[in-house]
C-alpha cells in the first residue's frame, strides 16, 4: 500500500517536528520590504509551530499580523521594530536571557555580524543567513571570516537562493524555511560557515 504523499509529509511533521526548537529563543531579523514578501514571517510561524519563542525585528511594525499569530499559537514574542539591525540580537537577548537562533533575511552583513557577536558573548548559538543571489559574490566570504572569529560552540551558515520578492521565481519560502530550521537545529550542528544554494522547484522539475 502507498500513502498519499500528503499523509506522509504530516505524519513525519507530527511525529518528529513539533520539538525541534522547544523552548529555543529565535530572532528573526529583516527590513520591511522582506516582511512584506512574506518569508520572515513563514520563517517566525514555522519556528513557532515546533516549539520556539520568537523576536522579531523590522524597522517598523510591519509583522504585527504575524506577531499576534504567534501569540494566538500559544508561543511568546518580542516585537522588536524600530532598533538598528545591529542592535536586534542583543535587544532580544535581554528580553529573553539569551538568544540560541538568529535567522536574518536580507542583506545586511552589521545585523549577521552583531548576532554573532552575541552567540560569542554567551559562547555557544546559531546564526542563518538567508541571502539573496544578488551578495553571492560576497556572503561566502564573509560567512567564512565570521565562523573563523566565532567560539567553537557557536556557529554561522548561510542559505543563498532567489528569495521572495526577487524577479526570478525562487524556492518556496517554506521550504527556505526549513532549510533555515535543519541548520539550527541539532541535525545542523555539525555544519560551520557553509553556504546552501537552493534552487527553484521549477528549475528541477524542467531539468530532472
Amino acid at each position: 500500500m502507498t500513502l498519499p504523499a500528503s499523509y506522509v509529509q504530516f505524519a513525519v511533521y507530527e511525529t518528529f517536528a513539533p520539538t525541534i526548537l522547544r523552548g529555543k529563543v529565535v530572532l528573526v531579523s529583516a527590513d520591511d520590504a522582506a516582511w512584506g514578501a512574506g518569508l520572515p514571517a513563514v520563517v517566525a510561524m514555522e519556528c513557532a509551530r515546533i516549539g520556539a519563542h520568537l523576536a522579531l525585528h523590522a524597522a517598523t511594525p510591519v509583522y504585527e499580523g504575524v506577531a499576534r499569530d504567534i501569540v494566538a499559537y500559544g508561543r511568546p514574542v518580542a516585537e522588536l521594530a524600530g532598533l538598528a539591525g545591529a542592535d536586534a540580537a542583543a535587544a532580544a537577548a535581554i528580553h529573553y536571557g539569551r538568544i540560541d537562533v538568529t535567522v536574518h533575511v536580507g542583506e545586511d552583513e552589521a545585523t549577521v555580524a552583531a548576532a554573532c557577536r552575541q552567540a560569542v558573548a554567551q559562547g555557544d548559538g546559531c546564526v542563518v543567513w538567508l541571502a539573496p543571489v544578488a551578495a553571492e559574490h560576497r556572503v561566502p566570504s564573509q560567512v567564512t571570516a565570521l565562523q573563523a572569529g566565532m567560539a567553537t560552540a557557536a556557529r554561522i551558515n548561510a542559505v543563498i537562493a532567489t528569495l521572495p520578492g526577487d524577479a526570478m521565481p525562487g524556492p518556496d519560502p517554506q521550504e527556505l524555511a526549513w532549510q533555515a530550521i535543519f541548520l539550527a537545529s541539532a541535525a545542523g550542528a555539525g555544519l560551520r560557515g557553509h553556504c546552501l544554494r537552493p534552487v527553484a522547484r521549477a528549475v528541477l522539475d524542467a531539468t530532472g
